[in-house]
């Protein structure tokens, strides 16, 4: 189960005691409430379908990169290369080869497939 809390934004989720949830009511007014049942794919919502249509392999480097905190220099040292190659892979002016994938799937512990 899984209850919403319209504003401010809460979420809490598990089993949740029917006098907590009337308390809450009482106290934030709209609070919705579903059963594991009711919730959403997110794969399956258009917004989901719309950002993934514009995920390029380029920008998912550049949001792995960032998310870790490595400079583009920082991220051609791990990856043994220059640092313009990782900006022109970023900026899908270089296509991200098979191995490089592999390298960068190993750096950021993900999957390669992030990457082609």
């Amino acid at each position: 189960m899984i209850a919403v809390i319209k504003n401010p934004r809460i979420e809490i989720k598990g089993d949740i005691p029917a006098d907590f949830l009337a308390i809450t009511r009482k106290f934030f007014g709209n609070v919705e409430v579903k059963t594991d049942d009711e919730l959403e794919n997110i794969a399956d919502t258009a917004w989901y379908k719309r950002h993934a249509a514009k995920r390029t392999p380029g920008l998912n480097m550049r949001n792995f990169r960032e998310l870790h905190g490595y400079t583009q220099n920082e991220l051609a040292e791990k990856l043994g290369i220059l640092r313009n190659h990782v900006s022109a892979m970023e900026n899908e002016k270089r296509a991200i080869s098979k191995a490089m994938a592999l390298k960068l799937a190993d750096i950021f512990e993900t999957s390669p497939e992030r990457f082609i």
